[in-house]
This record gives C-alpha cells, structure tokens and sequence, in this order.
C-alpha cells in the first residue's frame, strides 16, 4: 500500500522525531550507568525521570504512527499496524526506520546492562543487610555483673532504639 505525499511527509516527521527521542534515551543510559558506577543517587533519579519523559514522547510517537496509518487508509488501529509495516519498507522510509531499530536495540541493551547492574548491587546490599542482621542476633552483651550472655535480638534495624 503505498504512501500518499501527505502521509510520507506526516510519517517522515515523526519517524525524525522518534530517532531525535531514542537518541536522547540512549544518551540517558549511559549517564545512568555512570551514575550506578559511581553511586550517585541524585544523578540516577535525575535519569530514572528523564528516561519517563521520554519514554512517553516515544509512546506518543507510536500511537500517531498508528493514528496516521489508520486515518490514511480508514482501516481500524490494529489493522493499520500492519500497513505502517508494509509502510515501513518504501525506499524512502527503510533508512531511517533500521537507524530506529538499531538504535531502539542498543537502548535496550543499555537498559538491561543498568538493569543487570542494579540487581546484582540490590543482591549485595540484601547479604550485607542479611550479615548484620544475623550478627545483631547473636549479639553478646554484659549484666550489671560484667558477665557476658548471648542476647537475640528482637529483628528491630540496627539503630533504632
């Protein structure tokens, strides 16, 4: 099904605007990952929030992609989806959608690379919490007497009175 001028044009400016949008995801994640490298807690809010935004602006570009195959063609959302493939292979448009793919895949990596990362360090931080935990447990403390006993404790966070 091939593509009126209105359409192509309508479709090349949101196929732009998507690219600019997983440009800047991508360029997020690495700050990210930095920020997860380095423990940097306000950086990886400040990057947990940009990729939201723009997580929404590419949901956004999605749904008038949708939007434009369905009204250009009459046919309902689900059926348009599969004219935007076929859409997706006109020479002037096969470019730029595999420049999108390719960069919607190294997101996705970079996502899962951060995601790896913070699993792995949640892992850590539950043993150590694990660690200190069974240690206050077995925590050795002194009667009025001086004599020692093996006290347990009562499961309340180190520090807490």
């Amino acid at each position: 099904m091939s593509l009126s001028p209105t359409a192509l044009a309508l479709l090349s400016q949101l196929l732009a605007q998507e690219e600019r949008a997983l440009e800047r995801f991508l360029a997020v994640l690495e700050e990210e990952r930095r920020a997860l490298l380095a423990g940097e807690v306000e950086a990886i809010t400040s990057s947990v929030e940009r990729k939201n935004e723009i997580t929404e602006s590419l949901q956004n570009c999605g749904r008038q992609k949708l939007l434009l195959a369905a009204k250009s063609t009459g046919k309902t959302e689900q059926e348009a989806a599969a004219v935007l493939q076929q859409w997706m292979q006109e020479p002037s448009i096969a470019p730029v959608w595999e420049r999108i793919r390719t960069l919607a895949e190294r997101c996705q990596r970079a996502n899962l690379e951060n995601g790896t990362f913070i699993r792995e360090r949640l892992a850590l931080n539950q043993q150590a919490l694990d660690v200190l935990l069974g240690a206050q447990e077995r925590l050795t403390t002194y009667d009025a007497l001086g004599t020692t006993r093996l006290r347990t404790a009562t499961r309340r966070p180190l520090g807490s009175a």
